[in-house]
């Protein structure tokens, strides 16, 4: 067996632009440093010795939260706000953002509206440029972008105006990873945007939005799914099934969200 030490980020994602099977790589210290498609049918393990490192600044900690973060972290940086949430609470424009040259670039930029089938279809929004590898961490199995807005209080606002009239801005992941899907057409979910949407707000929506499709590594789809933590199973061997979303998927139809664990040290094992 293999084997490679470190703390967890979130598995990048390498995503065709027209679409095709997701690449993922299992990322360390801030680097992609495993292929995982080759790593299908295989048996993989870990052990984790109850080290855990904030994604930000490396204070060792004994919980992390908001995805990886210590205290001092989640409390200061603009990353960890409320709006990044909820966004049509952003607070930018009132000069009381924590971080306003990392707003500038992450928040004051264009910012996509989507729609993505992941199990139900759902309304979405991401930093523009940034949707392929959105809809890949989402395990979305197709959509589009519906919409270009100017900054992300306004997607946000128009997200809100969506969700609230009934489309949904949620995934059920169990299904998503069971690849359990609905066949809603995307057309007639446009058309209601259309008419929820204020005038101000159509004029950010794209003419001709063009679906895109992502494929996922894997031998079958699990029939259930029981999801893994690290701290109640800190040891664990079993054979890598399929990859989707940010989720590892084994033949026991046990399933680990690798992102939910960010900054949690442990030694991964591979066969070759």
């Amino acid at each position: 067996m293999n084997q490679l030490t470190g703390n967890l980020d979130k598995m990048n994602t390498l995503c065709p632009t027209n679409g095709g099977l997701v690449e993922y790589s299992l990322s360390m210290n801030g680097k992609g440093v495993l292929p995982l498609n080759a790593l299908i049918g295989k048996k993989v393990s870990w052990s984790y010795q109850g080290q855990i490192n904030c994604i930000h600044c490396g204070a060792s900690i004994k919980k992390a939260v908001g995805q990886g973060s210590c205290w001092p972290c989640f409390n200061n940086l603009a990353c960890n706000d409320l709006c990044i949430m909820k966004p049509e609470t952003c607070h930018y424009a009132k000069g009381t953002c924590r971080q306003p040259k990392w707003a500038d670039t992450h928040c004051m930029t264009d910012q996509a509206l989507y729609l993505a089938r992941s199990s139900g279809v759902k309304i979405g929004i991401t930093r523009g440029g940034n949707h392929l590898t959105r809809w890949a961490d989402q395990g979305a199995s197709e959509a589009l972008v519906i919409g270009l807005f100017p900054n992300r209080l306004d997607v946000g606002l128009a997200e809100k105006a969506i969700s609230s009239s009934g489309i949904s801005d949620r995934t059920s992941w169990q299904k998503m990873l069971k690849h359990d899907l609905t066949d809603t057409a995307f057309e007639p979910i446009m058309e209601q945007v259309k008419e929820i949407l204020s005038k101000e707000q159509q004029q950010y929506l794209l003419d001709e939005p063009k679906t895109i499709k992502l494929e996922y590594p894997h031998i079958e789809w699990p029939k259930k799914v029981k999801s893994l933590k690290l701290d109640k199973v800190p040891i664990y061997t079993a054979t890598l099934m399929a990859i989707k979303g940010q989720y590892l998927i084994f033949d026991t139809n046990e399933v680990f969200n690798v992102r939910a664990h960010s900054g949690y040290n442990i030694s991964f094992s591979w066969e070759d």
